[in-house]
């Protein structure tokens, strides 16, 4: 996923597949996409917020697989930023919950895949990198 969205500097807010929102109401996607463009802010200021929102999207749509990997992805970069061991926990719980809903999405994987990159399992990660580049070739 565009060389794991350029190592966490996510500058691409590309909608998920359309299989994994053809079922979303208008409003969830609503809140879909504001929390995308909050975690593009500068300096991750609006990171928090961004999470807030994909919560409350997820809370609306428990089987929002994209959904749950952009809010792993978020976690990993507040872990990134912070050091927490609670968010990387919180990252490793929703990228294997968008993984369990949807196990052929690259963004599911790509999430798992940064949590295994931050959590010290760089076969784990590599593995899971190849696997995305397999599934989505195209994207680079």
């Amino acid at each position: 996923m565009r060389a794991a969205a350029a190592l966490l500097s996510i500058q691409d807010i590309t909608p998920p597949p359309a299989g994994s929102t053809a079922s979303l109401s208008p409003a969830v996607w609503q809140t879909f996409a504001e929390a995308e463009e909050l975690r593009l802010q500068p300096n991750d200021s609006g990171l928090d917020a961004a999470i807030a929102a994909w919560q409350r999207a997820l809370d609306a749509q428990p089987s929002f697989a994209a959904g749950f990997a952009s809010l792993a992805m978020a976690y990993v970069r507040k872990y990134q930023t912070t050091r927490e061991d609670a968010a990387i926990r919180l990252a490793r719980t929703n990228a294997d919950r968008a993984l369990q809903l949807d196990p052929r999405l690259p963004r599911s994987i790509l999430s798992r895949a940064l949590v295994d990159l931050y959590s010290g399992h760089l076969a784990e990660a590599m593995d899971g990198l190849s696997r995305c580049r397999r599934l989505d070739p195209g994207d680079t």
